[in-house]
């Protein structure tokens, strides 16, 4: 009876905050609006700074002034006292903060970070004969933490529901709920930091072998369920390269065209080339830095390899999670490197070991269950392979609930959305409004998709949406094909789906582009 007495005046202390603040983006200039917007964020806790920080990563979506100011909750969260964080190790790893082997932690006052959940403090871990101090990162949990998230996530929660039951608008099927009930196993096993640990270890293991993309080391035995101590890694953050003003003023341009009631479905989900006068179509544009399509490269690869071959995903990959590392460049790689004068530097000559991407933050991850994993993988591969009408039998056949008045037209529907895609330019497409659009056809029909499907769509959009800010002409769904037809599984399941003929049409097709992007592009030949 507290707990739902808490709920109800939360709720009403973010309604009166909230209320205020969104009625005066009617009179005040944009830009102020959006401070007061993050301010209100930051101060109403770690579920709204997640909410704040996928905002930022998407530049089509929302304006790029806005983009830049939800960034600022990626690294400048306000930290707790440090006599809490010494609290917090204290209750771990004992009074002493001595290991059993005799090793002792030793906990600094300089925080390195603070984000949403907990912040990260500088420190060492000091040998038993004291002769060897090693550079560690610790992190703690903020004060308090369980209990506020696990009531603004209730409150969502209700929230969500009693959205969806708002007559005519059949949001009900877009798996809300229990997207949110995921959401709120993900944030728990985030606030549990031995788990962050394991999973560290598991990411570790996947890339191995891949020298380009890196994940820190936990360090044994100080690691407990409030405070994480981990190898401290250097690098620039990957904010530093972001905010593509050429990708952001294209969307922008598109946003507006949205607006238009007579655009078609294709000007809807790609990006608009510009025709010469001779009628040639102009190709997309690329980054003009080595450096930015390195790392936009490096990401899109990584998620899909954690998508694709490993079926453990990260789920908090906002830039305020990635670093950036020049091996060749040795200590002047830091944090206070100047990103300009390494693009500079590489502009000519940059090899793919020269980049490494570190990922941090590993405590939300996400998995299929093995018919789910195949039920998915036969899903995108119908969209890949444009066949609207296989897409839309798959969602129907699997969907946890559904209740479609005329299955024809739904097929009929997916077949005009995904016969869209240009074939002759895949690279054009824009994967967040094409899965927008199959969203939204998905609600209209009244079918209800798999929450975890629906949270790899939303996530697969946003890691395209962060790539796209380092590499305009980047596109997922173009490198996605190669990725599925390599791996075994995937490829199993494509032609099983639609047969040998379709997926080699696609495979040359998308090896027609890779040497048109080659010839229009040299730069690129490397990569």
């Amino acid at each position: 009876m507290w707990f739902y007495l808490r709920i109800m005046c939360r709720g009403v202390l973010l309604a009166s905050l909230w209320i205020p603040v969104l009625s005066l983006g009617l009179v005040l200039p944009q830009r102020v609006w959006v401070r007061m917007v993050v301010r209100l964020l930051e101060r109403c806790g770690a579920v709204f700074i997640k909410l704040g920080q996928w905002a930022a990563t998407r530049p089509d979506l929302f304006p790029a002034e806005a983009c830049q100011e939800f960034a600022k909750l990626q690294a400048s969260v306000k930290p707790h006292a440090f006599k809490k964080s010494v609290q917090a190790c204290k209750k771990n790893f004992g009074p002493n903060l001595r290991a059993e082997d005799g090793s002792t932690l030793e906990l600094s006052p300089r925080v390195l970070g603070s984000g949403s959940m907990g912040q990260v403090h500088f420190g060492h871990i000091v040998s038993p004969d004291g002769q060897t101090r090693t550079e560690v990162a610790i992190k703690v949990l903020h004060p308090g933490i369980h209990s506020r998230v696990n009531l603004d996530l209730t409150l969502l929660y209700f929230v969500a529901k009693g959205v969806t039951m708002i007559p005519y608008a059949d949001l009900q099927w877009l798996s809300v709920p229990e997207m949110l009930i995921q959401f709120t196993e993900f944030m728990g096993s985030h606030l549990d930091l031995k788990q962050e640990a394991e999973n560290m270890n598991i990411f570790r293991e996947h890339f191995a072998n891949n020298r380009s993309i890196y994940f820190p080391q936990p360090m044994f035995p100080f690691v407990g369920p409030q405070v994480l101590v981990q190898e401290l890694a250097h690098g620039i953050p990957l904010a530093k390269f972001l905010h593509n003003e050429e990708y952001a003023s294209v969307h922008r341009e598109s946003n507006q065209d949205l607006k238009s009631r007579n655009q078609t479905i294709r000007q809807r989900i790609t990006r608009q080339q510009q025709v010469n006068p001779d009628g040639t179509v102009q190709p997309l544009p690329q980054s003009t830095s080595a450096v930015h399509t390195e790392l936009a490269r490096l990401g899109l690869q990584m998620y899909l390899h954690m998508l694709i071959t490993d079926n453990f995903v990260h789920s908090d990959l906002h830039p305020g999670n990635l670093l950036v590392q020049f091996p060749h460049r040795g200590p002047e790689s830091g944090e206070h490197a100047d990103p300009a004068s390494i693009e500079a530097e590489s502009a000519q000559e940059l090899r793919s070991e020269d980049v490494r991407l570190v990922v941090l933050d590993s405590g939300l991850v996400s998995t299929l269950s093995q018919p789910n994993r195949v039920n998915f993988l036969s899903l995108f591969g119908a969209l890949i392979l444009r066949d609207g009408r296989l897409a839309a039998r798959l969602m129907l056949d699997n969907a946890p609930r559904q209740a479609c008045p005329d299955p024809q037209a739904l097929q009929d529907d997916m077949h005009v959305i995904v016969s869209a895609i240009p074939l002759e330019s895949l690279a054009s497409v824009d994967l967040g409004r094409l899965l927008s659009e199959v969203m939204n056809c998905v609600r209209r029909h009244r079918v209800k998709l798999e929450s975890d499907f629906a949270s790899l769509i939303i996530s697969l959009a946003i890691i395209e949406g962060i790539g796209r800010q380092l590499d305009p002409g980047l596109s997922l769904f173009h490198q996605a094909v190669p990725t599925m037809l390599k791996n075994k599984e995937c490829r199993s399941i494509l032609l099983r789906t639609a047969g040998w003929k379709a997926c080699a049409k696609l495979g040359l097709q998308i090896a027609k582009e890779e040497l048109h992007l080659v010839k229009d592009h040299p730069q690129s030949k490397q990569q």
